[in-house]
């Protein structure tokens, strides 16, 4: 007798955006909250010491884990691919609906990334379960932009790796050199068998 199972995929994802008051902050402060975005830190909690105004944006998405991210799921079983990678967060202008065969976003950014063509890694923890993986990251782009999609890779340069999911949401505009995005994507794994 065969008993079949199935493992559910319920991806997430939640944006916050921080406008910080740059020109009331010295050089030295400026450098010191660049490297706290580039970190990770929760931007609700550079408020208080750094100033500026935070819009939280909710939940964004709750789409769409690719084929090839099940297909690096299976290789990790195998020892062929590091689950762990999956911390580079893409962004971008594509509009197109998310769909399962994708193997990028549909119009990633480039040169508005901080540093040129490479995404921002995310920091990594368990999300609200031991069966939930979390992942945030900031996105401080040095040109204007009107971001549309995300997506989850497993490698910090633009055009590679494996894109485990992708989700779509209505534009965030944000200034170049000044907003920052922050998402955090959660995926919620439950057994259902």
């Amino acid at each position: 007798m065969t008993h079949e199972s199935t493992l559910v995929f319920a991806p997430a994802l939640y944006g916050v955006v921080y406008r910080p008051r740059w020109d009331k902050l010295s050089a030295d402060r400026v450098a010191a909250l660049k490297q706290l975005l580039a970190s990770g830190v929760d931007v609700r909690e550079l408020v208080s010491p750094f100033g500026g105004d935070i819009s939280e944006r909710g939940l964004l998405s709750t789409k769409t884990v690719t084929t090839a991210g099940t297909d690096a799921l299976a290789q990790a079983f195998q020892g062929a691919f590091t689950l762990g990678n999956f911390k580079f967060h893409g962004f971008g202008t594509g509009t197109t609906a998310e769909a399962a065969a994708h193997a990028n976003l549909v119009t990633e950014l480039t040169t508005a990334y901080a540093t040129d063509s490479t995404r921002p890694t995310g920091s990594q923890a368990n999300g609200a379960s031991n069966s939930a993986y979390k992942t945030i990251a900031t996105l401080s782009p040095d040109a204007n932009c009107a971001i549309t999609e995300h997506g989850l890779f497993s490698n910090s340069t633009v055009g590679q790796g494996v894109l485990w999911d992708r989700s779509v949401f209505s534009a965030i505009n944000l200034v170049g050199s000044s907003d920052s995005l922050q998402v955090t994507y959660e995926l919620t794994l439950t057994a259902n068998g």
